[in-house]
């Protein structure tokens, strides 16, 4: 209609006029977003030293030798931006000393110690507090000692066609956080009995433990231990 072509024209008028050209110009500036900048550095330094020494005549069953493992480990991690750094220091000491005393009877001492500042470590479970659940302990620092009489009876048993074993143990150590106070955090004592097989599919142990003050376990242990 002619009223609509009036108001088209009108418009197109304004539009062109330097009054228009000046909001569109103001709007423009007050909506510029400004690019925006982020830096980031991120450093890390890793360092790990061992030592091990292993004898042992057998793996899983041994009369004698020695083993010892000492691990460290230490990191440093450092956010430039963030102004963050961390350090972990770790380290972990084992052994194992098997001493013979008759051509079947043995006694099998091993002890342990663990440090880490941000890492965990569990007790529990086979010949580490035998009588309690696998990782019920746990701590950024732990120490563990255990003491196993082993007997061989294959000379009993020789239709088996397999070293066996009876023994017994007697098992003490603590696991904690040194700034948190936790329930069962302080030293446990454990005792077992067990039956030992070393089998062409790698040591099994049937094992009866009990965990003084907590509780009872009756397991059956395939694999090598963790001495």
């Amino acid at each position: 209609s002619k009223s609509d072509e009036n108001v088209n024209a009108v418009v197109a008028d304004y539009m062109s006029s330097s009054a228009a050209k000046g909001v569109l110009s103001g709007l423009e500036k007050n909506y510029v977003v400004p690019a925006a900048t982020f830096y980031f550095n991120y450093d890390s330094v890793f360092a790990r030293a061992a030592l091990s020494i292993d004898t042992l005549d057998n793996a899983s069953f041994p009369r004698r030798g020695v083993r010892f493992n000492a691990t460290y480990t230490g990191t440093r991690s450092n956010v430039h931006a963030g102004l963050v750094e961390k350090y972990n220091h770790s380290y972990q000491i084992n052994g194992t000393l098997p001493v013979c005393i008759t051509p079947d009877f043995s006694v099998m001492l091993s002890g342990e110690y663990n440090h880490s500042d941000d890492d965990y470590f569990t007790l529990g479970g086979a010949f580490k507090l035998s009588g309690s659940p696998f990782g019920k302990y746990i701590g950024s620092r732990s120490w563990f000692g255990r003491a196993m009489a082993l007997y061989s009876v294959s000379d009993k048993f020789k239709e088996i066609g397999m070293p066996l074993y009876i023994g017994a143990t007697y098992e003490t150590g603590r696991a904690w956080y040194p700034d948190v106070r936790m329930d069962h955090d302080t030293r446990q004592q454990a005792v077992s009995v067990f039956v030992g097989l070393d089998s062409w599919i790698g040591p099994v142990y049937l094992i009866a433990g009990r965990t003084f003050g907590h509780s009872n376990a009756l397991m059956l242990y395939w694999g090598r231990l963790t001495f």
